[in-house]
Parts: C-alpha cells; sequence; structure tokens
C-alpha cells in the first residue's frame, strides 16, 4: 500500500514545474516596470473600450496586472471606458452665484 501511494504522489508531483506547483507560460513583460508611454496607452485603450484580456494580451502581462495598474493611470477598472471620479479632497470648491 505504501509503494502505490508513494508512487502516485511521484507522478502527481512530475506533473508540474520544479517546486511542485503547476507551470503555467508567464507574460512576457510581467513584473518589469511601465513607461510613461506604456500608461498612456493602457489608457487610451481603456478609455477607447478595449477588454481587459485585449489590453493583457498587448502588453504581456497578466489581467490582474492591467486592472492593478488603471487606477495609476486614472482610469476605474470597475467601469470599462470610465476615468475614476476626482475624489472630493481634490475637487475645486464650489463657488455660489
Amino acid at each position: 500500500m505504501g509503494t502505490i501511494v508513494s508512487e502516485t504522489l511521484r507522478q502527481h508531483s512530475a506533473l508540474g514545474g520544479p517546486d511542485g506547483r503547476a507551470s503555467r507560460a508567464r507574460p512576457a513583460s510581467r513584473g518589469r516596470p511601465w513607461t510613461a508611454e506604456q500608461d498612456a496607452e493602457l489608457e487610451r485603450g481603456w478609455i477607447g473600450g478595449d477588454s481587459l484580456e485585449e489590453i493583457a494580451a498587448r502588453f504581456q502581462r497578466t489581467p490582474g496586472g492591467i486592472r492593478a495598474r488603471l487606477p495609476r493611470v486614472g482610469c476605474d477598472p470597475q467601469r470599462p471606458g470610465e476615468y475614476l471620479p476626482e475624489p472630493p479632497s481634490r475637487r475645486e470648491p464650489e463657488r455660489g452665484p
């Protein structure tokens, strides 16, 4: 019985990468710094209606990485094609008539 369990575990671990986890292809730009040009292109794509998956493929990054970067360029990651609202602390005070 121990031999069967041992052999099964060995075969199962061989399915993953060297650390035992399943290996997946990682996007080429994952973890690399963003440039100002990339930020501008990201903003144009998001506001222009490109999907999260399209943008991730274009930048060779994960959808989660794109979602995390969107607020840094002023885009709302929860509302495709939309900018983040300006926070109250940064709004100009309204002037009366």
